[in-house]
């Protein structure tokens, strides 16, 4: 109970306003397209993460 009342407590601090958890929620549910840099980024993590098994 005690880590759930800090997680609260935390989410509270982070996410003030009502205004910013439904900013936040809308961006978990509805994320934008990845760009360019953002595509190159994962085919780089996916090489070296699969060079390394």
């Amino acid at each position: 109970i005690m880590e759930a009342c800090k997680i609260i407590t935390d989410n509270n601090v982070i996410l003030s306003t009502l205004e910013d958890k439904k900013i936040f929620l809308s961006a978990i549910l509805n994320p934008p397209e990845p760009n360019d840099k953002l595509k190159k980024a994962q085919l780089r993590v996916n090489q070296i993460s699969f060079g390394c098994n």
